[in-house]
């Protein structure tokens, strides 16, 4: 598949594009954009007409993008450009997500303190996904022996948390084999609590 830089303002929107593509979602584009550049070009037609990636298109326009990578379609008829940019916005709703594969992605990316927001999902679908105390397996390799744990807090509890863990990380250097930083400061709350308790 050939792909080259294409102006955006050579790239003209599907007039009767069916999909209604919202702000939410263009938003999110724009924030993967931001976050890992463009991955995957808009398709158009040999009249620069969006075939497939209106989405990309809006969220270029709205970071004053001024290229975009596009591939030309030049192989495709009418009829089956058509047929394609239905095809390919149909076909996205009939994926379905493995829940417990999912938490396991989402706790791993947790555990490295990376922004859960830029995987797509908003806070309380992040709340409902990881609504419980989770203990999954990681896939075998850097991460053993590590393991990554997931909890629902509420809002006020949310904020508590955020507090101890940020006074536990300026008691002083970590040690050991874990890089990361939120995680040695819960394991360091733990620790004083079962000291304090008479259990450490």
């Amino acid at each position: 598949m050939h792909v080259e830089e294409i102006a955006l303002d050579q790239i003209t929107p599907y007039p009767g594009n069916p999909r209604q593509i919202s702000r939410k979602a263009i938003s999110k584009v724009v924030d993967s954009l931001r976050e890992f550049g463009p991955q995957q070009p808009i398709v158009v037609d040999a009249q620069m007409i969006i075939v497939v990636g209106h989405a990309r298109l809006a969220a270029a326009k709205r970071l004053k993008m001024i290229t975009f990578p596009c591939h030309i379609a030049r192989n495709l008829s009418r009829e089956q450009a058509a047929a394609y940019r239905l095809m390919d916005n149909r076909s996205h709703e009939e994926a379905e997500w493995d829940a417990d594969s999912l938490k396991i992605e989402l706790g791993a990316l947790s555990g490295l303190d990376y922004d859960l927001a830029l995987t797509g999902f908003d806070e309380q679908q992040l709340s409902d996904l990881m609504n419980d105390a989770e203990w999954p397996a990681l896939p075998s390799g850097d991460r053993e022996p590590f393991q990554s744990i997931t909890f629902r807090l509420h809002d006020d509890q949310v904020a508590t948390l955020k507090e101890a863990v940020r006074v536990a990380s300026n008691m002083g250097k970590f040690s050991g084999p874990n890089q990361n930083r939120n995680g040695n400061a819960l394991a360091r709350i733990a620790e004083v609590f079962l000291e304090d308790h008479g259990q450490g």
